[in-house]
């Protein structure tokens, strides 16, 4: 009682209507890309080495049942997953199943990497959204992400002109990632866990390098993140853990 009154605690509101975010993103994706998902090989100096890997990779190595093998498609030879994993690869392959073999192995490359960037905007969304932003914000955060483009990273110019493909793939998972153990930082549930176990697991065999710098992250600074959510206000916890993630990104 306050003041002699009884005030009843009054419900945070919820935003109602559609949640037209993610697919805001999915779609302005999809026509940055149009021109790669008709077929062909796609732009990038790697574009061909990736269609070369996939092949020997379906027939040699997925077929037996392995994940990994020697390759001897170039040079002398070396292992066939070595700089990269079996990721992208492995969405490949599943693409190629879905489409009953009709797709050839160079449209397959260039539909994982534009799949990949498409999927930067709704994952990029669902992190934001763990931090707390609004449906506005985090549809800005979305479509804010399909504008990063790292000649040597992630983006229309690593994908698409260097052809780094496994980069790009390991992109929307290490959102993912970050964005369900934001939220097992806040609301521990079995779910979140589960997501983020099988977002890393998909970062690890695609871009181990990526998965790396994810695990040194959460190890850094999650758990800052954790003891200042119990010294600051409910209101500024988003901002804090925003702040904490800027040296990750940078």
């Amino acid at each position: 009682r306050l003041g002699g009154r009884a005030r009843a605690l009054t419900p945070e509101p919820r935003p109602c209507g559609p949640n037209v975010g993610p697919a805001i993103g999915v779609l302005v994706g999809f026509i940055l890309v149009r021109r790669v998902l008709v077929g062909g090989l796609p732009e990038g100096d790697d574009a061909p080495y990736h269609v070369a890997k996939n092949a020997f990779a379906f027939t040699e190595i997925f077929a037996r049942g392995h994940l990994d093998g020697w390759g001897p498609t170039f040079s002398m030879g070396s292992q066939q997953f070595l700089l990269y994993g079996p990721g992208a690869s492995l969405v490949a392959a599943a693409l190629r199943l879905l489409s009953l073999g009709l797709v050839d192995q160079r449209t397959l490359v260039g539909w994982v990497g534009a799949l990949a960037f498409v999927a930067t905007a709704p994952a990029a969304y669902f992190m934001a959204r763990g931090l707390r932003l609004g449906r506005t914000g985090a549809s800005v955060v979305g479509l804010a992400a399909l504008c990063v483009s790292v000649p040597y990273g992630t983006g229309l110019a690593g994908t698409f002109d260097l052809g780094l493909v496994p980069h790009q793939l390991a992109v929307p998972m290490v959102l993912v990632t970050l964005g369900a153990l934001i939220r097992v930082v806040d609301q521990p549930d079995r779910r979140w866990v589960t997501l983020a176990a099988a977002a890393a697991t998909g970062v690890t065999v695609t871009h181990l390098t990526s998965a790396l710098v994810t695990l040194v992250t959460v190890g850094l600074a999650f758990p800052v993140a954790y003891f200042l959510s119990f010294a600051v206000s409910p209101q500024r916890k988003g901002m804090w853990l925003f702040l904490i993630t800027i040296p990750f990104w940078t």
